[in-house]
């Protein structure tokens, strides 16, 4: 489920600085789309150091899994990442995340995740980084609605899980 871009995935950049993880936001950045502190405007990167090293670091590993091939997409991925109150842990998808309290979203451990892997057998790794980031970006309460009609379909011949679970955001009615 990991994106790749230039034969560099996101999640081992992370995997590789695990041990330096406040680091791992501007390493994941640079190896994977070629992106520095300059690419950002002053105001921006002002606004990025004032941060503490473990935001800052949530927010540019995160940018590191959008598409960002469009320089001129990175202020508005920017700005829409700041305004969430918490975001995927990437971390966490990388196997290195061993927080007690992390401040980032994991995709398991609800009652929604539960209950797909307990009849399915199915996780956060057999979906795609979109639906998860998508997921993420949900109210706890939307997201657990939207795991239950999930839950409710007969998943056992579904060759696309993020497909289909696509059709079932696209149809939700948030609450």
């Amino acid at each position: 489920y990991q994106r790749r871009v230039h034969g560099v995935g996101v999640l081992d950049v992370i995997r590789r600085t695990a041990t330096a993880p406040h680091s791992s936001g501007w390493r994941a950045l640079r190896e994977v789309w070629g992106i520095g502190p300059a690419f950002f405007n002053p105001n921006e990167f002002r606004w990025l150091q004032s941060l503490t090293n473990e935001r800052r670091s949530i927010i540019l590993m995160n940018m590191a899994i959008y598409d960002l091939s469009n320089k001129d997409i990175i202020s508005l991925t920017l700005q829409r990442l700041s305004q969430l109150p918490k975001l995927l842990c990437i971390r966490f998808l990388a196997g290195t995340c061993f927080q007690k309290n992390c401040p980032c979203i994991h995709p398991n451990n609800t009652p929604g995740w539960n209950k797909l892997k307990s009849s399915w057998g199915i996780t956060y790794i057999d979906l795609s980084l979109n639906v998860l980031l998508y997921l993420s970006q949900q109210t706890y309460r939307n997201q657990e609605a939207i795991l239950k009609i999930f839950n409710s379909i007969d998943l056992h011949d579904i060759p696309d899980l993020s497909q289909c679970l696509w059709e079932v955001i696209n149809n939700y009615v948030p609450v």
